[in-house]
């Protein structure tokens, strides 16, 4: 027989789950939110910035590396190449130069045959030459090319001289000093070559005041020893990371 039957119905409100459940799915996107935004600034301000300066350091050591194999090739070792890198490295702090102007120019000079001392009494010379007169590392280069041509010239250097006055406006008054005329024709009627003229010229400066200080050597100065100091972080990232290896391979 049948009694009977008993129903037990049992209700539950969902509503506070849901509204925990969407509380949470937004602190969950806020959370992302937040890191990716912080991905985003460890992008920006620390992976490329260190990316930027480990390409700007190997490019800085290709550079220096470059300077000194040119050395190396005019004085025909390493080992002499390097000794005489420092002493340029020295030179090119004082006002009217640049260590890869210096450098450049002691390859350019040897080159046309004068020895590593005279090449770099030459830049030291007229580098203050070109300080006393408000000019810097960038008309070295221009002066350095005329003193190149001038050096194995036994006459018709009047163009030579002519590009040297263009920069140093005192240069007259040195060669009338030491030949008594300025005139290049007259000059080379005394019978005088064009490397005795340079060497004239390097003494006649020597007796200039010294240029010291100044912001704009500062700033030149700044530059050559942040190059330098990439170089060295450069040449490091190289060995350890065989950068050079790879980039031969990707030509390849």
């Amino acid at each position: 027989t049948t009694i009977g039957n008993i129903y037990v119905r049992v209700g539950a409100s969902t509503a506070p789950l849901n509204a925990d459940l969407k509380a949470a799915e937004k602190r969950i996107r806020a959370f992302g939110k937040q890191m990716k935004d912080a991905g985003a600034s460890l992008t920006q301000n620390v992976t490329l910035p260190i990316l930027a300066i480990g390409a700007g350091a190997v490019k800085a050591f290709g550079d220096i590396e470059s300077l000194q194999k040119g050395l190396i090739a005019v004085m025909g070792s390493a080992a002499a190449a390097s000794v005489e890198f420092e002493k340029l490295k020295e030179v090119a702090k004082l006002p009217g130069l640049g260590l890869e102007e210096a450098v450049k120019g002691s390859v350019s000079l040897q080159s046309a045959g004068f020895s590593a001392d005279q090449a770099r009494e030459a830049l030291l010379q007229f580098g203050n030459a070109l300080a006393t007169v408000g000019k810097g590392k960038n008309e070295l280069n221009l002066v350095v090319l005329a003193l190149t041509q001038l050096q194995n010239k036994t006459g018709g250097f009047g163009q030579d001289l002519r590009q040297l006055v263009e920069q140093l406006p005192q240069l007259r008054t040195a060669l009338t000093n030491s030949f008594g005329t300025a005139d290049s024709e007259a000059i080379a009627k005394l019978g005088v070559t064009g490397k005795q003229v340079v060497e004239t010229l390097v003494g006649e400066f020597a007796k200039l005041p010294r240029v010291t200080g100044g912001i704009k050597n500062a700033f030149e100065n700044l530059s050559d020893s942040t190059k330098v100091a990439f170089a060295k972080l450069g040449e490091t990232l190289n060995k350890t990371l065989n950068i050079e290896g790879f980039l031969n391979k990707l030509g390849d």
